[in-house]
């Protein structure tokens, strides 16, 4: 997700050990004078390891704040804030269980090798005594300190003076990365915020659970933000990699073996073109996923699940998971969110519940606009579950996903050619299941790639290579296209369920509906009599269905747990019923452990299946 200059990094790679052997060595704890914290020669060895001055935020004075216990599970969804802003109030958004704090290096270094951890401290013990667990980084790059480039790094400049879509990066300027100076200047920040944080209290020690690297552009895995003006300048793919390889090599030094734990997580790219140096050097890092965060129903989302596959649910050789982040960001900009906002948030929650997604970082969580709690909730409900027979449930969500690159399905002399950029075909699949709801309402940004796709014009139900049937967790349904209908755009816009349905085709033959637990999620015996198990089912409350959901059941493989006959109200209804003699092995017709049973009346639609223990 390579070649380079021998000469460059082999010097770079002296002057870190230098500074490295000054700082474990030689460094002192008293304070310095600001003459003798700041050498008159910039540009040697002496300049660059001076003795490093540290400034700590003051002991809290007054009344104290109410302390708030840390949630038992720390993934799940949390918040963004820049240096540390306002705490989420979190007696309107309960759900918020972690917070995303980012710094920046001009901040924290306002001079040579002078530490100001006043804000850093201050906003860790806020967040901390609000019981949200952190994940820290530090932006460097376009903020780095002014006296960095009074020493000597290059101020480098790029054509990309404004993002007119998020009017972001106006007047940006970044060092060159590969000054050995800068380098060094680098290497001691980690080095010294690593050291800091073991210096904390223990509260807000034990609320830091993870540090994002940065090397480039804010967290992104790129040095620029758009092209540079002076070729100089330029960074090629190869030296980029090392620059960024000797600086992870650092940062993992540093974390590895703290106690409490912090995980390092790392940017490995969109493309995943940094994988394989990560797994072989240090496999157990946490990642940041950052397509899944952008949206749901966008292209390539099976090329991301098989790039991350083995990792998002496999335990490594330790036992440990490795765990993934994504964020959620600018989709207030996107009309495709906004169109249906309950919607869109509630299904880009079970997506991510779907890829595997740990933490998911809302950056727009306000009253700008009615989001899903339930999609929230939910999302804490099973977030950082990999393993089967200790995950609170199984569910299901039901949804047909119309892949435009599936030709068996969509064969090119009906739909026309597959290609990605062939908006026809987009079209025509979409055409062919109007009458079930589904739409193309932007073709041309359905063609897109992903990033693109953020800001398309308005919701599409065809893609290429997106996730082409239900979200899961644990509960899989049997031969889908085979036993139910797929629907979009059900029901009212203020429920969150109606994105997406399955539902009997009484008419085509499609009358049940089976699905099959996983079966390692009861790891022990079944008892003779059976267990107990919650059951739910989400259903659309439209016409006069009648339908039932069976249960493999000691004694009875295919015993009633429900009964139901819709009332036409025109609104997702739920029903729930505990059953005390669940066997779930198989039992049930098509080897089912679960079935939804059309009986009589009108087609019933349905969301979702879930399963308790």
């Amino acid at each position: 997700m390579f070649g380079r200059f021998k000469w460059r990094a082999a010097a770079s790679w002296l002057l870190v050990a230098a500074l490295a052997f000054s700082l474990i060595g030689c460094k002192d704890s008293g304070t310095k004078t600001d003459e003798e914290a700041s050498p008159t020669d910039s540009n040697s060895l002496a300049a660059i390891n001076s003795v490093t001055d540290s400034t700590a935020a003051p002991v809290p004075t007054g009344k104290a704040q109410a302390v708030r216990p840390f949630s038992d599970n720390m993934y799940g969804t949390w918040n963004y804030s820049v240096g540390g802003g306002k705490v989420p109030d979190l007696s309107k958004y309960p759900y918020i269980r972690g917070s995303f704090l980012t710094f920046r290096w001009s901040q924290l270094e306002p001079q040579d090798g002078k530490f100001n951890w006043t804000l850093f401290d201050s906003a860790v013990a806020k967040y901390a005594d609000a019981g949200l667990y952190l994940q820290l980084m530090v932006w460097v790059g376009p903020d780095t300190p002014d006296w960095v480039y009074a020493k000597g790094v290059p101020k480098v400049t790029t054509n990309n003076e404004k993002n007119e879509a998020l009017g972001r990066h106006l007047g940006w300027v970044y060092p060159y990365y590969l000054d050995e100076k800068y380098e060094v200047y680098f290497h001691r920040l980690i080095q010294e915020v690593a050291a800091h944080i073991d210096t904390l209290p223990p509260r807000s020690r034990k609320a830091i659970v993870s540090m994002q690297t940065a090397e480039g552009t804010t967290g992104d895995e790129g040095p620029y933000k758009g092209i540079v003006k002076d070729n100089k300048y330029s960074i090629s793919d190869s030296d980029w990699l090392a620059f960024k390889q000797r600086a992870w090599e650092l940062w993992y030094s540093q974390y590895k073996g703290k106690s409490p734990p912090i995980k390092l997580l790392i940017n490995q790219g969109n493309d995943g073109q940094y994988e394989e140096w990560l797994n072989e050097h240090m496999p157990d890092i946490w990642r940041k996923v950052g397509h899944v965060g952008h949206g749901y129903q966008l292209n390539s989302e099976q090329e991301q699940l098989a790039l991350f596959g083995d990792k998002l649910n496999n335990p490594l050789p330790n036992g440990e998971y490795v765990r993934f982040r994504s964020e959620v960001a600018d989709l207030d900009l996107a009309k495709w969110f906004t169109e249906a906002p309950i919607w869109n948030s509630y299904w880009l929650n079970l997506f991510n519940l779907h890829f595997g997604t740990d933490i998911l970082q809302w950056n727009l969580i306000s009253d700008k606009y009615e989001f899903s709690e339930a999609g929230f909730e939910f999302y804490n409900k099973y977030a950082g579950f990999k393993d089967p027979s200790k995950a609170p449930g199984a569910f299901i969500a039901l949804r047909d996903g119309l892949d435009a690159a599936d030709t068996w399905r969509f064969p090119e002399d009906k739909y026309g050619q597959a290609e990605q950029r062939n908006q026809e075909r987009f079209v025509n699949i979409a055409k062919d299941f109007a009458e079930f709801g589904a739409k193309q309402e932007d073709p041309k940004g359905g063609v897109g790639g992903t990033m693109a796709q953020r800001r398309t014009e308005g919701m599409n139900d065809v893609g290429w290579t997106m996730v082409d049937g239900n979200y899961e967790r644990y509960l899989t349904q049997i031969d889908p296209l085979g036993t139910s209908q797929g629907y979009w755009r059900v029901g009212p816009l203020d429920q969150p369920y109606g994105r997406f349905a399955r539902g009997f085709d009484k008419d085509g033959g499609k009358t049940a509906m089976y699905f099959d637990l996983n079966d390692r999620f009861y790891n022990d015996a079944t008892p003779k009599e059976g267990r107990q198990a919650t059951l739910r089912v989400v259903y659309y409350d439209k016409g006069n269905g009648k339908w039932a959901l069976k249960f493999d059941a000691a004694g009875d493989p295919g015993k009633v747990a429900m009964t139901v006959r819709n009332t036409d109200s025109g609104r997702w209804k739920e029903q729930t019923v505990v059953v005390k003699d669940a066997k779930l092995s198989n039992g049930g017709q098509r080897g089912a452990d679960l079935t939804l049973e059309y009986i009589s009346g009108d087609n019933t639609l349905f969301h979702m299946v879930e399963l308790t223990r």
